[in-house]
């Protein structure tokens, strides 16, 4: 009986829990893919900033589609690394973008709709 009482105030205090379950938070995400930092040869590929729902199931969709993306463009004979970075805030998000870009300023970069 305690419960349900417990259970019954906190509804009628914070409203229904399926308002809190239905409020999905988001992410901040950025893609990119290349070769080895000394293989100046060869591009990087990078996606502008997108939001996605912060979930692991949707990040790994995302990443694992990517994979594919990247495995195809990539121009490396070594192969290329392939990441998914992602951030709570897309402050956070353009700021590691940008160390991304500026660690890798040397070598081709191209940017891919994805």
């Amino acid at each position: 009986m305690k419960l349900f009482l417990i259970l019954t105030s906190g509804y009628l205090l914070f409203g229904s829990s399926s308002t809190y379950l239905d409020k999905k938070e988001k992410c901040f995400y950025f893609c990119v893919s290349g070769p080895s930092i000394s293989d100046s040869t060869s591009a990087v590929l990078y996606t502008d900033i997108k939001m996605v729902e912060n979930d692991s199931l949707t990040i790994r969709n995302v990443a694992a589609k990517w994979q594919a993306v990247a495995d195809r463009l990539c121009e490396s004979t070594s192969g290329c690394f392939s990441d998914l970075n992602y951030y709570l805030t897309k402050g956070d998000a353009e700021k590691n973008l940008g160390k991304f870009m500026q660690l890798y300023k040397k070598h081709k970069l191209q940017k891919v709709n994805f």
